[in-house]
């Protein structure tokens, strides 16, 4: 990440990983009380556009279509900035996270989809080598709302890289 022009390929190092996860995939894609039981997903690619989605703005189906009961994912880069060395940057590497209200709780499993959601990013990326010096280390996580029905998390990690 030491270049803006490698944003790009930083950028796919990242979705690649979060289709490589099975669980995660199921999460995003089965609307069901068990989505870890489902089939697997035979060409997780399939999700890029369509579940997550390497752009800030939601997909129209979530900003005005509050009955469509789906999650999806955001990624992007945000939060650019000099460390206090000016030969390292910063930048935070952010995921949103948003499921429609009636399918949060997964009945029978004890879980809630956007917290297995975030377990899942987290076993990706939290204290891994994925893309810049080190290790992504994990900053912070809120609640966010795309609208009142499609409701879910935030979560950011920190990336140092060359400057």
């Amino acid at each position: 990440m030491a270049k803006f022009s490698e944003l790009n390929s930083n950028l796919m190092d990242i979705l690649i990983r979060l289709i490589s996860s099975q669980n995660l995939c199921k999460l995003l894609t089965y609307a069901s009380d068990n989505p870890f039981a489902e089939n697997d997903i035979n060409d997780t690619s399939n999700l890029l556009f369509n579940k997550i989605f390497p752009t800030p703005k939601l997909p129209d189906t979530v900003e005005s279509i509050q009955d469509v009961k789906s999650s999806l994912l955001t990624v992007v880069f945000d939060d650019f900035s000099l460390s206090g060395n000016p030969k390292f940057k910063n930048v935070t590497v952010s995921f949103s996270i948003y499921c429609h209200v009636d399918i949060w709780q997964m009945k029978g499993t004890g879980k809630l989809r956007p917290y297995s959601i975030m377990e899942e990013i987290d076993n990706l990326f939290n204290n891994e080598k994925v893309i810049g010096l080190g290790k992504m280390q994990f900053k912070r996580s809120r609640f966010i709302a795309a609208n009142a029905k499609n409701l879910g998390y935030r979560i950011d990690y920190d990336i140092v890289s060359f400057n």
